[in-house]
């Protein structure tokens, strides 16, 4: 089987030289993972005839930054198959936003961001510091989740994708919420 990746027409943020390389996956029978530099070529030899789904996670700084799969692949006996797999989608989340934007300590906001294609669940980070140091995670299926924040300030909230082979994708643009101490009224007894 030769996996044959290429980008789509869109040109990616990142220059060709940043690309880190490509990390094609096959599943089915006989199930391998290889590593192949941009634009190469990889050939799997001995598998075993059957059914496949090919996978490549384009890859930049060890991140997938896109991902193409292709199901349906067969393998048989007598011949050589050759499957080329198209980055088509960006593997990283979009309109990440928060709801509130503005809670009271302990009380609930909601983070929503659009699907990605490829996406098995979604890593959620939540952090009062914006280079997520110390980030409290969590996973989801969904493209919505729950989150509760529990110290004052500022705190930045962003998302990962990630595929059915772990392959961990770019984080999103990070959202923000504040969060500060609910305000206590006193009451009065009147006579």
């Amino acid at each position: 089987m030769t996996e044959v990746p290429r980008e789509s027409g869109d040109e990616p943020r990142e220059s060709k030289a940043s690309w880190s390389g490509h990390r094609p996956t096959n599943e089915g029978p006989t199930s391998r993972t290889l590593s192949l530099s941009p634009g190469a070529t990889q050939q799997a030899s001995d598998l075993t005839p059957g059914m496949y789904v090919v996978a490549v996670e384009g890859l930049v700084q060890g991140e997938v930054k896109t991902f193409g799969e292709r199901a349906g692949v067969t393998v048989t006996a007598e011949g050589q198959t050759t499957v080329v797999v198209d980055f088509l989608q960006e593997f990283v989340p979009t309109q990440v936003s928060t709801s509130p934007t503005s809670v009271d300590i302990g009380d609930t906001l909601t983070a929503t961001w659009a699907p990605v294609s490829g996406a098995d669940r979604y890593s959620v980070e939540l952090s009062p510091s914006p280079d997520f140091v110390g980030a409290a995670v969590q996973e989801t299926t969904e493209t919505t989740t729950k989150l509760v924040v529990g110290t004052t300030g500022e705190h930045h909230i962003r998302v990962r994708a990630i595929n059915r082979f772990d392959g961990v994708g770019r984080a999103s643009e990070p959202s923000s919420v504040v969060a500060q101490k609910p305000i206590i009224w006193p009451t009065w007894e009147t006579a």
